[in-house]
């Protein structure tokens, strides 16, 4: 073997192996709660640097449009919140710079009469940085102008100026006291969407659920880049978008289900949209690295379960297909057969040129729709403010577009 190509192969085998023992301490250290919490939330990821909340237009919000709050939850918590008012109500309320004529700012009875005269989103944000994040403002400043309602933007315990430290309990009591915070200023809870991004869509959807349990309907729920539970999204997740964090771990019988067992948060999506009686909207972009459109496919597929035909053979049994009889294969097919009709006749499918795919089925025993938007861009961060996404989901949660 040439000289120069054995020292390539023992540069590259040290790398590997380098590499490799980098990784095993990582994976070592994912079953440590306080580290597993970390990664997870990314609470101490404070970006902007130096934010300055008191101060919302220093990030681009409009001149006395938003008001910086301090909710308090059950447990005590003070949380940092911004609530930004709907530019309908905004440019008519003398509190924009073009028909102010004094410097009056948006007080408790602006907000009170914004939230019971225009609809407010009650925002969930992924996980690291604040809501003072360039996007995430895009994303309220969005919301306030296409759909005419108001904003509500959270930082959970742990995050920017709020107290605590996060956890899957802790978050979603502080989910609970925002929801509560707006009703207390006057709002219907019909008038209340909730949108959660990332991280954000398991707090939505358990808050959603929470609320149904009690027999509180708010007017939608919206996903944007949902996971099925925090299990399944770290088997596909890729830091970064491109280097995996579990899936190495597949080549080792059980590793994954080993490494699994020690995570203490859960976020199961899926069993939580199970029990959510409003309309639901899961919006996924085909180029997302982060969070695999995958994931809205399988939350869309569960929640439309229902309402097929029951399969004939388990997924148990068809992972023993040796087992199987000729005679239970053909009424397999034949099942299957049935409930691909029975899809078809149920779901409504709209092709949207330079746009994507939006499918929606209505659910009978509540008179909801389900509708899935795959849009064919946005990234992770972006896709809940694209104009396409934001006319969708005005349509079907029926809130007239701002003119």
């Amino acid at each position: 073997m040439p000289p120069d190509q054995a020292g390539f192969l023992r540069r590259a085998h040290r790398f590997l192996v380098y590499f490799g023992g980098i990784y095993a301490c990582f994976i070592v250290f994912l079953t440590i709660p306080q580290f597993q919490r970390h990664l997870i939330f990314l609470h101490k990821l404070k970006w902007p640097l130096f934010p300055d909340f008191a101060q919302p237009e220093k990030y681009g919000l409009a001149p006395q449009k938003t008001t910086n709050v301090n909710i308090t939850t059950i447990d005590n918590v003070r949380l940092g919140a911004w609530f930004i008012l709907s530019d309908a109500y905004y440019a008519s309320s003398h509190l924009s710079p073009v028909t102010s004529k004094s410097s009056s700012t948006s007080s408790n009875a602006s907000i009170s009469f914004a939230v019971q005269h225009y609809p407010t989103i009650l925002y969930f944000h992924g996980n690291g940085g604040t809501r003072a994040i360039p996007f995430r403002v895009a994303s309220y400043a969005s919301y306030t102008t296409r759909l005419g309602a108001n904003v509500l933007a959270l930082d959970y315990r742990g995050y920017a100026d709020s107290e605590g430290t996060p956890t899957e309990k802790g978050l979603l009591k502080d989910a609970r006291a925002a929801w509560q915070w707006i009703i207390d200023q006057g709002a219907a809870p019909e008038d209340i969407v909730l949108v959660g991004q990332s991280l954000g869509t398991a707090v939505a959807a358990n808050l959603a659920q929470d609320l149904a349990a009690e027999n509180m309907k708010p007017r939608g729920l919206v996903l944007l880049a949902p996971f099925s539970s925090l299990a399944a999204l770290l088997e596909t997740y890729n830091l970064g978008g491109w280097v995996p964090l579990l899936k190495p771990l597949q080549s080792i019988p059980f590793a994954q289900s080993l490494v699994l067992s020690f995570l203490e948060t859960k976020f199961n999506t899926k069993v939580a949209l199970a029990n959510v009686k409003t309309n639901i909207v899961l919006i996924h972009a085909d180029d997302d690295f982060d969070i695999p459109s995958s994931h809205s496919a399988d939350l869309f597929n569960t929640l439309l379960e229902p309402w097929l035909p029951p399969p004939v053979l388990t997924r148990e049994v068809l992972r023993q297909p040796v087992s199987i009889s000729p005679e239970q294969w053909n009424e397999f097919r034949t099942g299957e057969a049935l409930r691909r009709r029975v899809r078809n006749d149920i779901i409504q499918i709209d092709q949207v040129e330079q746009f994507g795919r939006i499918s929606r089925f209505k659910r009978n025993d509540s008179e909801t729709q389900v509708v899935y938007v795959e849009s064919r861009w946005g990234g992770h961060n972006h896709v809940g403010r694209l104009e396409g996404v934001i006319d969708v989901v005005g349509d079907v949660l029926g809130i007239k577009r701002a003119c």
